[in-house]
């Protein structure tokens, strides 16, 4: 009896999961902070602060609506909250073929919007480390830093979050996180 048996070698690419971007609106729908990382070819040619604030304006849009979409849906979420535990049928993220979208809204109506990789899991509570370790230490507890951060559109008024350290902290940290490489 012959027997033969053929080893066929499965090619198994590691999984590419990848951080995009991170946004920060105020609590007057403002852009106050944009950062970008694992940026494609595509994206290089986009990088001025024209198109940051008019990707911005959609961005706020789709969430905004989405998030009253489901406010709406689900009566069990209470009204008065502009912000929730999580729980019920609170927005958290929406995925589409390309990308998917992370949300997270802080007590005084901060919402971090954290783009990524299909693949990647839940960012809800990276979301919400980078507003409680990050953002309260280096940006409200900094004396020199802008109350009000206005517009990132340099026409207007407002520098957005101008806070170097919060900006190397929190390069460091996206970068130490598994779903960044």
């Amino acid at each position: 009896m012959l027997m033969v048996v053929v080893h066929r070698k499965v090619s198994r690419s590691p999984v590419q999961l990848m951080i995009y971007s991170l946004w920060l609106f105020d609590r007057h729908c403002e852009c106050i902070y944009t950062r970008h990382w694992n940026r494609g070819q595509r994206e290089e040619a986009k990088e001025s602060a024209e198109n940051d604030d008019d990707d911005a304006k959609l961005l706020f849009g789709v969430v905004f609506s989405l998030r009253n979409m489901v406010q709406k849906l689900d009566p069990s979420i209470e009204s008065t909250s502009p912000y929730g535990t999580g729980s019920g049928g609170e927005f958290v993220s929406y995925r589409t073929s390309a990308y998917k979208l992370h949300y997270y809204e802080s007590p005084t109506s901060l919402k971090f919007i954290m783009i990524s990789d299909i693949k990647v899991d839940s960012l809800r509570l990276v979301l919400h480390q980078i507003y409680v370790s990050l953002y309260v230490e280096y940006v409200v507890k900094n004396p020199l830093a802008s109350v009000e951060h206005g517009r990132l559109n340099k026409d207007e008024e407002g520098e957005g979050v101008g806070v170097e350290l919060f900006n190397m902290a929190l390069d460091s940290f996206v970068t130490s996180l598994d779903a960044f490489k």
